[in-house]
């Protein structure tokens, strides 16, 4: 079976992610990391007084539009 995902990229970016600190309230680096990838991938992007970001990768459809949510805090990694 073929796969459409670069591996070493994959390992590499989950790497650095887990490797972030990245508490509770405490998301800056994380966000930032985040942010910097965004921008190398060309995909546009924005953040929101709180600190989320919102990216906007179009498909080849427009619609139904569909969301995809993540923490970038470790409270996720402890659940």
């Amino acid at each position: 079976m073929q796969t459409l995902l670069d591996q070493s990229y994959l390992l590499d970016i989950m790497s650095r992610l887990l490797a972030t600190h990245s508490p509770s309230g405490m998301t800056d680096e994380v966000v930032h990391m985040v942010c910097l990838e965004l921008m190398a991938l060309d995909i546009p992007f924005s953040l929101t007084r709180r600190g989320a970001i919102r990216a906007d990768l179009e498909g080849a459809r427009h619609s139904p539009d569909r969301a995809i949510v993540s923490r970038l805090d470790t409270l996720g990694a402890m659940v």
